[in-house]
C-alpha cells in the first residue's frame, strides 16, 4: 500500500519533483482512511510481535539501487538544460557509470559506518524485554507453573517458554529455570 508511492518518488523524483508533494498528500489520506477503517468499521486488531518488515527490507533496498540508476540516467541522458546534451553517448555512458558507482560506494560506506540501530533504541528494546520477562515471571508465579528463560549466547534475544522438561536440541541456549521465584541451573 505504501511502497508504491515511495517507488514513484524514488524512481522518478528527478523527472517529477512535485511527485513528493503528491506522495505526501496520498500517504496522509491513506493513513487517515486506514485509521477510520480500523476504528469504525472493524474490530480492533490484536497486535502481534514481528521481528521486522520481512522481505520488504530487501524490496526497498533493491528499489533504492534502481532509483540511483534511474535518476542518474534521467539527469545524464534526458535532461536538456545542461551542457551534457552536446557530449557523445560514450562520454555520457561513462559519466553515468562513474556516477552510479560513486553513489553506490558512498551508500555502502555510510551503511558500514552507521550502526543499524542507535544506542537509545537498543536501550529501549532491552527495557521492553526486561519488562516482558518480569511480567511473564510474575504470571508464572501466580499460576505456579515452571518457565525456562532462554537467553542466546549474545544475550540479545530471550524468550520464556512453559516446558515440562529440558530438551537437548538447543545446545547454544543457556537455560535457567524459574520455578516459584527460585532460579537455578
Amino acid at each position: 500500500d505504501m511502497i508504491l508511492p515511495l517507488g514513484f518518488v524514488l524512481l522518478f523524483g528527478v523527472a517529477l519533483p512535485w511527485a513528493s508533494i503528491l506522495c505526501l498528500v496520498y500517504t496522509s489520506f491513506q493513513l487517515r482512511a486506514n485509521a477510520y477503517k480500523h476504528i469504525f468499521t472493524r474490530q480492533r486488531v490484536f497486535p502481534a510481535r514481528a521481528a521486522g518488515i520481512g522481505l520488504w527490507v530487501k524490496a526497498i533496498q533493491a528499489m533504492g539501487i534502481l532509483a540511483v540508476g534511474t535518476n542518474v540516467g534521467i539527469l545524464v541522458f534526458v535532461k536538456t538544460d545542461h551542457n551534457m546534451m552536446q557530449w557523445s553517448y560514450e562520454r555520457k555512458f561513462l559519466v553515468f557509470l562513474a556516477t552510479v558507482q560513486a553513489v553506490l560506494v558512498a551508500n555502502a560506506a555510510l551503511r558500514a559506518i552507521m550502526p543499524p540501530q542507535t544506542h537509545e533504541l537498543t536501550r529501549t528494546l532491552m527495557q521492553q524485554e526486561w519488562q516482558r520477562t518480569k511480567l511473564l515471571t510474575a504470571k508464572a508465579l501466580a499460576q505456579g507453573t515452571q518457565l525456562y528463560l532462554n537467553v542466546t549466547e549474545e544475550g540479545k534475544d530471550s524468550t520464556m517458554e512453559e516446558v515440562t522438561e529440558l530438551t537437548a536440541e538447543n545446545e547454544e541456549v543457556w537455560d535457567a529455570p524459574i520455578l516459584l521465584g527460585k532460579s537455578g541451573r
